[in-house]
């Protein structure tokens, strides 16, 4: 490889991970004295950290017909100030987001300390069915003693609280255990078991399991947005660690929209090196020059375009995305690099995803009832499926929305995020509520947006690979054939925006990186001049 003339990256996907990635290369290329050429390739008509966002003009009210999306969130003939309402809503605990919050720091993007409080509900298996509210927490990391829901009676509110104070506090206790020693370990499920009835029999360990079930099973349902089974199904240890690294720790969200973050996470990219509609329908590597090619389709003409010469190539999106695209690259390898590239898409095809649904509303009928137990984020859950969407009175299913109605076999989370608008609308707009895995019926004339997203699920095997996604490693995944791979799935933990940003730190600047890679190829070259 010619070290001389600049390295030149791909960045397919346009998340958080691959703005990150894009950042990372140019700030340190730049310290380290490497010429660069980056070239970002995203399918959305907007960068990808915001594509499913949505805008609405202070002039106007909330309403499906209010809404304008431009690739930049902003609207060119309207208010100069929008209210962007960012999709999913994007809120980080400190403990956990600690090279998030340094990241956000160095672009001096504003963030906003927060205190958020929870209900939390669940439906009752009446026909209709009613809401009931069993715990409110009310913020101040947890240093703010629980409120009484007004739904419950004192009596029944009192007993369930003492019930999860002292469940609580096991909690902790189980926590800090785990941390120091490792112990009790397997699935949420079995763990659950183990620590409740294996330890304390009967009536006790059945009030630890409906604590786990109501509160945590809650909580970490709509953190991963995913079914009471599959937070069943995962190492308890992803959840110990993130009870103790949040405990009395603060939230924060950045008041700016992910559009501006965006921006300035491609600030010092060339705008013509940005390209946004396209459809990337096949790699091909060049095995003399081991530089790979990118044939790509675009919205606009449709017409296929194929760019030469990429040394290396960062894939930025989920991760049965990225096997597709080495897929298409197995097909121009050979002997050990084909064997190499096919281990890899067979690794990625390990990681599994689950189907997230964002509704953006202004139907206050998803909140608790009465109005004294509505807070920040409200959590609703349903272990009895009532009949949810009657048909007797020919009511059907609305077309616009897919619902997650709950069965003995799917038990999901639903959450409602109350979003308050921005001073400039404040006197013309009421809140928007998003709501994340919806499992009740919302208005369709409410709807403002709905977005069907994707979320990393981890399990045994897929956490068994993590450690080969990181560059340093003995047998990594990273780099064969010039192609790496970046997201909140290629870090440990639960599959966050922290492990988007790790990620890509490791692969642009991590040793066994892109940047040491090219050293040492600088290194290797200038020898060589020398011995000639």
């Amino acid at each position: 490889m010619d070290t001389r003339r600049p390295l030149k990256v791909a960045i397919i996907g346009t998340g958080l991970a691959g703005l990150t990635a894009g950042h990372l290369l140019e700030r340190e290329a730049s310290r380290r004295g490497v010429e660069l050429e980056v070239h970002l390739f995203e399918k959305s008509s907007s960068l990808g950290f915001h594509s499913s966002s949505i805008t609405i003009p202070p002039s106007s009210s909330p309403s499906s017909d209010s809404l304008s999306y431009d690739d930049d969130g902003i609207l060119a003939k309207k208010a100069s100030k929008p209210w962007i309402v960012d999709v999913p809503m994007r809120s980080f605990q400190g403990g956990y987001y600690p090279h998030l919050l340094a990241l956000y720091k160095s672009l001096f993007i504003p963030i906003k300390r927060m205190a958020f409080d929870y209900s939390f509900s669940h439906l009752d298996s009446t026909s209709p069915p009613t809401m009931s509210t069993h715990f409110l927490y009310e913020g101040s990391n947890g240093l703010a003693l629980p409120s009484l829901p007004a739904s419950s009676s004192r009596f029944t509110s009192l007993g369930r609280l003492l019930t999860y104070a002292l469940s609580y506090l096991y909690l902790l206790l189980l926590s800090f255990s785990f941390w120091l020693f490792r112990w009790p370990g397997g699935t949420v499920e079995e763990w659950t078991r183990k620590v409740g009835r294996g330890i304390w029999g009967g009536w006790v360990g059945s009030q630890w399991e409906k604590f786990v079930e109501e509160i945590l099973g809650a909580l970490f349902g709509a953190v991963g947005t995913c079914r009471d089974q599959d937070v069943g199904g995962l190492e308890v240890g992803l959840l110990l660690e993130y009870i103790y690294l949040t405990l009395f720790t603060d939230h924060y969200t950045a008041p700016t929209s992910s559009s501006s973050i965006s921006r300035a996470l491609t600030g010092s990219i060339t705008p013509s090196n940005i390209h946004l509609s396209t459809s990337i329908t096949s790699l091909r590597r060049d095995v003399a020059s081991s530089t790979t090619s990118i044939s790509f389709t675009t919205s606009s003409s449709g017409e296929t375009i194929t760019m030469e010469g990429f040394d290396e190539i960062i894939i930025g999106t989920q991760a049965n995305q990225a096997k597709r695209l080495l897929d298409s690259l197995l097909e121009t390898l050979e002997g050990s690099d084909a064997s190499e590239v096919g281990e890899v898409a067979t690794s990625l095809g390990s990681f599994r995803y689950v189907k997230t649904i964002v509704v953006n509303h202004t139907s206050p009928t998803v909140l608790p009832t009465p109005s004294s137990d509505i807070r920040d984020i409200n959590l609703l859950r349903c272990p009895s499926p009532p009949p949810l969407l009657p048909t007797s009175d020919g009511l059907s299913p609305p077309k616009r929305l897919d619902y997650f109605p709950p069965s003995p076999q799917n038990t999901y989370t639903q959450s409602t995020h109350i979003l308050y608008p921005p001073p400039t609308h404040s006197e013309t707009h009421g809140s928007v509520y998003q709501t994340t895995n919806p499992i009740m019926r919302i208005p369709e004339e409410s709807i403002l947006s709905i977005a069907h997203l994707e979320r990393a699920l981890p399990t045994a095997l897929s956490t068994s690979l993590l450690p080969r996604l990181l560059p340093s490693h003995p047998q990594t995944l990273q780099g064969k054939a010039g192609v790496w791979f970046v997201g909140a799935y290629a870090w440990k933990g639960i599959p966050l925006l922290e492990g988007c940003v790790r990620s890509s730190e490791e692969v642009v600047m991590g040793k066994g990186g892109i940047l040491e890679k090219r050293n040492g190829e600088r290194e290797r070259e200038r020898e060589g001049r020398k011995d000639r």
